[in-house]
């Protein structure tokens, strides 16, 4: 629903739209942008074709998505959102403060059906957090904050594209590797040829490597934040103690570890594995800077955030978080240093000693968690990793059933629907060679039509999630109103078209992260097919 210039309309929210000298922006109760006013493209840069149809949270300074997700819940629940300051990005990557307000979309029998909000430019020569006024000593550390987070949130859309079109090539050399490895490990003649031998090693040689390429995508991933995790109401403290001995392993007997735990200190809620990397990734960082002994220190504590500590981080909010501090007494960075320290890729070690993605995979693990991390370092001065985890009200679930019985792959049919053709091949030949009946697709159309044309059951669906023309998610829905009791498995290296917010996959969405190994796909499979499974 862009305005289409001020004509005069039947429509009130287009009139709204049309007249106002406000930007007008129109969403779903989920924040899709579905109504975009001219004075939205003064503002933000975008032109409606631009804009329509993707989601708002592009629009927000990173680490402010808790409070978008906040705001569009209370509307759409029906909340009216008094105007307040915040503060949005442009098309250009400039940060702005304006002045927001939102309000619920109802329809003629009073349902909300979507969310719009009002904004307005403040003057560029005041900066406002949380209502208060920054004294203008302090706006441009808060700019280059924010121009930091913009440029990581940049790079990590690269990363993530990337990512996934590596993860597609590695799942087919990982896959063939192993064809290839059974085909010789089971010739009539290998014992009595020594070349053989050779071969079979160079094969374990390409399974590897690949295995090392998967590990540099998930980190990629993580560092983009499409990684799909697994948030766990947790104890950061419980964390850390059992992190303990592991950690002064990796530190080695010249290092000493201290750590200092607040008592009932409140649950976060994160993917532990994900914090337990984070971890491990700074103490691997902290030994490389103290090659003549040191030490590391982690402390905890439960922090409130006030406005004026939230002011020196540029887009923290107000309120309770855990307060994590990882401290090491090694050679420290500069300034400069610091500002690339978060990139993927940049590092200031030798050749061959790192990848560069230890501290990038920590930015986006504790960012993905709805939580803020910064450095304070100087030369000869020893490194501080600052962590702000959000306190969670939830209460930790219940332990899970073991899962039930595989299913009996013989009489099952699954149709697989992959854009990469060797991916698809391979796919096909891993379900066939246990017994599954195969029915393959290139794409959403192909799908579709063999799913209306085949004539007897299709059991499961398995479809990539990235594909051109129609969406993994699109071809389901269409196939799941042909063939109502189909089950469907999505796998993708890069799945956030069928995420909810932070990554948390929807409720009953199964995935199988690419890539895959055959164990890694039949697993899978059958835990989609098994009868208490969502479908």
């Amino acid at each position: 629903m862009a305005d289409g210039g001020r004509a005069a309309s039947s429509d009130p929210m287009a009139a709204v739209m049309a007249w106002s000298m406000d930007a007008v922006v129109t969403k779903t109760r989920q924040g899709m942008i579905t109504g975009w006013n001219s004075v939205a493209v003064e503002i933000y840069g975008y032109q409606p074709a631009e804009i329509i149809g993707r989601d708002s949270a592009m629009l927000l300074p990173a680490g402010w998505a808790s409070e978008e997700a906040d705001l569009l819940r209370r509307a759409s629940s029906g909340e009216p959102i008094p105007a307040h300051s915040t503060n949005r990005v442009r098309k250009d990557g400039t940060i702005i403060t304006v002045w927001l307000a939102m309000a619920p979309i109802r329809d003629d029998a009073g349902a909300v059906i979507g969310v719009a909000s009002t904004s307005r430019l403040l003057p560029t020569n005041t900066a406002t957090v949380a209502g208060d006024h920054v004294p203008q000593e302090d706006r441009e550390r808060l700019r280059a904050q924010m121009e930091q987070a913009q440029r990581l949130e940049g790079l990590g859309q690269l990363a993530g594209g990337v990512a996934h079109d590596f993860n597609n090539l590695i799942a087919v050399i990982l896959n063939y590797a192993e064809f290839v490895g059974e085909q010789i490990d089971t010739a009539e003649d290998y014992s009595a040829g020594p070349q053989w031998k050779a071969v079979s090693a160079d094969v374990g040689q390409i399974r590897r490597a690949a295995e090392r390429a998967a590990g540099l995508t998930r980190q990629l991933l993580s560092f983009a934040r499409r990684e799909v995790i697994q948030p766990q109401v947790v104890s950061v403290n419980e964390l850390v103690e059992n992190m303990a001995s592991m950690l002064r392993r990796t530190l080695g007997a010249d290092l000493d570890l201290i750590t200092d735990l607040a008592e009932e200190l409140p649950a976060v809620l994160l993917d532990p594995g994900q914090f337990e990397q984070v971890i491990l990734n700074l103490a691997v960082n902290a030994r490389d800077a103290m090659p003549d002994g040191g030490s590391l220190a982690i402390t905890t504590e439960h922090f409130q955030v006030d406005r004026a500590y939230a002011a020196e981080w540029s887009s923290v909010l107000p309120g309770d978080y855990v307060r994590v501090t990882v401290v090491d007494t090694g050679t420290g960075m500069p300034a400069e240093v610091i500002k690339h320290a978060f990139e993927p890729f940049f590092t200031t070690k030798s050749k061959g000693e790192g990848s560069g993605l230890g501290l990038a995979t920590v930015y986006g693990a504790i960012t993905q968690a709805e939580g803020h991390v910064r450095i304070q370092s100087a030369p000869g001065r020893g490194t501080t990793f600052t962590i702000l985890l959000p306190v969670t009200t939830q209460t930790a679930a219940a332990a899970t059933q073991p899962p039930p019985e595989a299913a009996t792959p013989h009489g099952l049919t699954t149709l697989v629907v992959e854009d990469e053709d060797a991916l698809r091949e391979v796919t096909r030949r891993l379900l066939a060679r246990q017994g599954y009946t195969v029915i393959t697709a290139a794409n959403g159309a192909e799908a579709i039509a063999a799913a209306t044309s085949y004539q007897g059951t299709i059991d499961l669906l398995i479809t990539d999630v990235i594909m051109p023309q129609m969406l993994g998610k699109e071809a389901a829905e269409k196939i799941r109103h042909l063939r109502p009791g189909i089950r469907v498995l999505y796998m993708s290296g890069y799945a956030q078209p069928i995420l909810a917010s932070q990554g948390r996959l929807d409720p009953g969405v199964a995935l199988l992260d690419k890539p895959f190994t055959e164990r890694d796909l039949l697993a899978k499979v059958s835990s989609v097919l098994s009868p208490v499974s969502p479908g």
